[in-house]
């Protein structure tokens, strides 16, 4: 049995767990000497180079560039390996030259003239950290990495693989992170891209390159995975159970294949447990990828006395039941012609640099015109932004516009909207940077700006300007000409919230969704749908979940069978008059100043059913539902 875990306290804590679980009786009749097979090590390998199992062991050294390079020929065998490594770390210390050290490896292990150079040119990088103080750690980590190229190698691979990969979205990956996991991927038949690209997770590219260089022709595997690897499309791929690179319909190399056998789903019906819903994926290696996956899964429902709960006790509170595999989601072909007129907002982020508050002003008071301003922080910031000081300064009025946040929208209602800075000159008809708005007589942009601009060069790793980054993908530009009248609703939530935004200088955030309406007639026909507990439940199965259920809409509630608005059809005004009257309802409701946007919506929420109008419109809802699914 062996562990590994590239994260050093974790291989720390399973290596006391490990001493804990054989037992104090056990440890005191142990032998002179005895090793705990839990290490660290990278599992993907990609410290790594070469084909199969013959890979020499590549450590890179931070801050520096330096390579310490271990052949196959040393790195395949853990004895002899940590033999040289220690030999290395000895002479080191002595500040030996390295003739030294290829005599010995000459004399004890015969080893092969362009092995023993290599080690020898390792060697002297050694020396020279040891020279420069940096050598405390090499050795540690260059014994701990070599196991899994060792474990890799056929006469070492496992019957049985259990583990918990790490769950990491592309999204959140660094920039050299992101290629080098695309093109993994891709060789792989693993990468889904298009709309579905930042929620590549790299679980899936881990449970695959495990099966491959980890697992014999017979192994058998379970990993602890996201539940989204069930159903979701990013998906999609590690599903077929055939990891190969293809060209057309023609096979140009198999890594792995795999035939699923059985699942546990761990959804939110299990508290407490993961922080997201999860579920146990079983495989057998081989039987040509199978293709097919189980018809059914094993499902857990039940509430544990605590996260680490012991199996006796979760054996008592939890309940089996074997349901159908989940349905799979899907984002192709939107039935709705309303799914594509909806656009993301803008990315405004970091929001200290753009979003304002006004200094209150002083006994001499303030210029309307070149209003002062500071940034304005919130508990939700991320480093390192949360950590830097604010921007202040003055900046032309013409360049402050509201910015309508996920909390600025409640159902049928808005709510209050943020200041922000947009740097979009009207004359030119598109945004500006420092150096533009200081030609253009825009002085007191152009100083936040570059303050802004040097902030973010400073301290973020994207290799884009702070402009691109504010329009990311055009998002914000897309915006201009701002349309009179615009239906927006939230991209995230337990429930959704929808509302007509009729401000022709108000901006959106990426955290809502808008879309220009033709006619109050059609937003409110929108409204009516995109507000309904109807539309939540029949698209729930397509929403990806979190620690407390459904999360994210997106664009969900558009693959339903919302059909386009027509005026003459009496189902549709009905609606759009029902949306009148919940607007008018949501208005009327009392809130205090300052009150928090979630319990604004409950308050809201709880006016329109006490109306009677939010289930009239549950009712209208699931007809125009019915009629739009028949006439497809």
């Amino acid at each position: 049995m062996f562990g590994i875990d590239i994260h050093p306290v974790s291989v720390q804590i399973a290596r006391v767990t490990f001493l804990l679980a054989l037992g104090q009786e056990r440890l005191q009749a142990r032998p002179a000497y005895m090793t705990i097979p839990v290490y660290m090590g990278d599992s993907l390998q990609w410290n790594t180079s070469g084909f199969l199992a013959d890979r020499e062991v590549l450590i890179e050294v931070p801050d520096g560039g330096e390579l310490l390079e271990f052949p196959f020929e040393v790195a395949r065998d853990p004895e002899v390996f940590d033999a040289v490594i220690g030999r290395m770390l000895d002479l080191s210390k002595q500040q030996a030259p390295s003739s030294g050290l290829t005599a010995w490896l000459a004399h004890i292990y015969n080893l092969a003239p362009p092995t023993i150079e290599r080690l020898a040119e390792t060697y002297q990088t050694l020396r020279r950290l040891h020279i420069d103080g940096r050598d405390h750690i090499w050795g540690f980590v260059a014994r701990n990495l070599v196991r899994p190229v060792w474990l890799a190698q056929e006469d070492q691979r496992a019957d049985v693989l259990i583990g918990n990969p790490p769950w990491l979205a592309y999204r959140n990956m660094r920039h050299d992170t992101q290629q080098r996991f695309r093109d993994e991927c891709r060789r792989r038949g693993l990468w889904a891209g298009g709309k579905v690209a930042t929620h590549q997770d790299i679980s899936a590219y881990f449970f695959v390159r495990c099966v491959e260089l980890y697992l014999k022709p017979t192994g058998l595997i379970g990993f602890i995975m996201p539940y989204a690897a069930m159903t979701r499309r990013q998906f999609d791929g590690f599903r077929t159970g055939v990891y190969a690179t293809r060209r057309g319909t023609r096979v140009e190399e198999v890594f792995a294949t795999l035939q699923f056998t059985m699942a546990w789903a761990l959804s939110n019906e299990v508290q407490p447990l993961f922080p997201v819903p999860s579920c146990v994926l079983f495989g057998r290696v081989g039987g040509g990828g199978g293709g097919v996956l189980p018809a059914t899964v094993l499902a857990a429902t039940g509430d544990l006395p605590q996260r680490d709960t012991s199996s006796d006790e979760a054996e008592e509170k939890i309940t089996w039941i074997e349901v159908p595999w989940p349905p799979t989601a899907s984002y192709e072909a939107p039935v709705s012609p309303y799914r594509d007129r909806f656009h993301q907002g803008a990315t405004i982020v970091p929001r200290m640099l753009s979003i304002v508050d006004f200094v209150p002003a002083g006994m001499l008071g303030a210029n309307p015109a070149t209003p002062l301003l500071r940034s304005r922080r919130t508990n939700q910031e991320k480093p390192p932004w949360k950590h830097l000081p604010g921007l202040r300064g003055n900046v032309e009025k013409e360049f402050l516009r509201p910015l309508y946040l996920g909390e600025s929208v409640a159902p049928f209602r808005v709510l209050d909207p943020v200041t922000a800075v947009i740097p979009w000159d009207s004359k030119l008809g598109r945004l500006v940077d420092a150096g533009t708005a200081q030609q253009s007589g825009y002085l007191h942009l152009a100083h936040w700006l570059n303050s802004a601009e040097q902030m973010w060069t400073q301290h973020t790793r994207a290799d884009i300007t702070f402009i691109a980054q504010v329009d990311y993908y055009g998002k914000l530009t897309a915006q201009f000409p701002i349309a009179p009248l615009r239906v927006v609703y939230t991209k995230a939530g337990t429930l959704p919230a929808a509302t007509l935004l009729a401000d022709p200088e108000a901006l959106i955030d990426h955290k809502l969704y808008w879309a220009t309406a033709s006619s109050e007639a059609e937003g409110r026909y929108l409204l009516g749908v995109l507000n309904s507990e109807t539309a939540r439940r029949l698209a729930e199965h397509l929403q990806s979940r979190g620690q407390w259920g459904a999360r994210d809409f997106d664009k969900v509630l558009l693959s339903l069978p919302i059909p386009q608005f027509d005026e003459s059809k009496t189902l549709h005004r009905q609606l759009a008059e029902a949306a009148a009257h919940a607007e008018k309802v949501a208005s009327a409701v009392p809130l205090r100043e300052g009150i928090h946007f979630v319990r604004a919506r409950q308050l809201i929420r709880a006016a329109l059913a006490e109306d009677g109008v939010a289930g009239q419109i549950d009712a209208l809802v699931e007809k125009l539902l019915a009629e739009g699914a028949a006439s497809q």
